[in-house]
C-alpha cells in the first residue's frame, strides 16, 4: 500500500502508526517485553494508574526511568490497573507469585 494513500486519512495513519508501535514492543520475534500470564511480581511498585490497555501499560513504563517491568489487571472489559515495578522477577524470583486469577499478568522488559 503506498503511503501517499494514507496521508489522506490522518486517522489511518495514527491507527497504522499505533500498530506498528504496539507489533514493535510486543511481537514474539523482537519483544521489548516478556509476558507471564498468571504471574505478579510483589513488594517492588513504583506507581499504579489506570489504563485502558497493555500499550499504554508498556509506554508509561518505558517512560519511568526506573521502570523495569509491571504487573497488569484487568478490572472490566476496557479498564486494567497497571503498576510499574522497579525490579524484575531475575532479581528477586522469590517476588513473583503464580495468581490463580486468568486476568493478571507480569511484563518484564527484554534487554
Amino acid at each position: 500500500m503506498k503511503l501517499s494513500l494514507f496521508l489522506n486519512h490522518p486517522t489511518l495513519t495514527i491507527i497504522r502508526f499505533l500498530d506498528l508501535l504496539f507489533s514493535y514492543f510486543f511481537s514474539d520475534a523482537d519483544a521489548s517485553f516478556t509476558r507471564q500470564a498468571n504471574f505478579k511480581l510483589m513488594g517492588h511498585k513504583i506507581t499504579q494508574t489506570a489504563v485502558r490497555d497493555e500499550f499504554i501499560c508498556a509506554l508509561y513504563c518505558l517512560r519511568y526511568c526506573s521502570c523495569q517491568s509491571f504487573n497488569l489487571s484487568k478490572q472490566s472489559h476496557d479498564q486494567y490497573t497497571c503498576e510499574l515495578n522497579k525490579a524484575t522477577d531475575k532479581q528477586f524470583p522469590g517476588d513473583l507469585i503464580f495468581m490463580a486469577d486468568d486476568d493478571i499478568t507480569y511484563y518484564t522488559m527484554a534487554f
